[in-house]
């Protein structure tokens, strides 16, 4: 869905993109964009471009969606992209796809792929609020990288499979195999806090838009909102 809720993107198992118009409820436009079903998509939030990708034809392809233009595409890794694995950048000139082995960063208007991170794990590329700071999972620990540059700010040492960063990037909350939400300072590379466990495995977590809560739910299931109690102001994101 666009940011200003007026349009919604839907693929279905033929293959076709289908941009509907809210209000009133109107198709705008189909496309046919794959073979097979689409497993992913994503708008940005300015709803002028789109990206999709295949369940069969393991392509990723990115649209204009104001005359349905494909602009790129490109072939995916041997895993499907997961449900939290492409991004748009606010001003959606830049797109990111966690495509295991490797996550990419394309620029949308020519097409070019800017730089790659290596990735152990598909689900879940997290990035700050501007896009600046992004993480993904490495082997043994979460790999917090420059999003504009594409290098390595920080390694923290956990192995955690669901995690997400804080609005203005200064901060990662990570849950590992031991039920145990941790909150990391990217400054620092420290663990700042280990919250109360849960009884079973957690299954992600996510930060509210303002970073003064986040949400951890688990495989019973069940959902745990978290307020932090911390002297933090949530500005710009942290220079890398």
């Amino acid at each position: 869905m666009s940011a200003d809720g007026r349009y919604a993107l839907v693929g279905d198992e033929g293959g076709a993109l289908v941009l509907w118009r809210l209000r009133p409820a109107a198709a705008v436009r189909v496309t046919a964009a794959h073979t097979g079903p689409v497993s992913r998509v994503a708008l940005s939030r300015d709803g002028r471009y789109a990206v999709s990708t295949g369940h069969q034809d393991r392509i990723a392809r990115v649209w204009r969606t104001a005359t349905g233009e494909e602009l790129f595409s490109f072939p995916l890794g041997t895993m499907p992209v997961g449900p939290r694995g492409m991004r748009f950048n606010p001003d959606g000139e830049r797109l990111y796809v966690n495509a295991q082995p490797v996550m990419t960063c394309w620029e949308v208007p020519t097409g070019r792929g800017l730089f790659s991170v290596e990735v152990s794990y598909r689900d879940t590329l997290a990035m700050s609020a501007d896009c600046r700071v992004g993480v993904t999972s490495g082997v043994g620990c979460l790999v917090v990288w420059d999003a504009v540059r594409g290098r390595t700010i920080r390694e923290l040492p956990d192995s955690a499979v669901a995690f997400d960063i804080s609005p203005d990037g200064g901060y990662v909350l990570s849950a590992g195999y031991d039920h145990t939400p941790r909150l990391w300072d990217v400054r620092t590379g420290r663990c700042a806090h280990v919250l109360d466990g849960h009884p079973r495995r957690i299954m992600d977590v996510l930060f509210t838009a303002d970073g003064r809560n986040a949400l951890s739910t688990d495989a019973r299931p069940a959902i745990r909102l978290w307020e932090f109690d911390w002297d933090h102001d949530f500005g710009p994101a942290v220079s890398p």
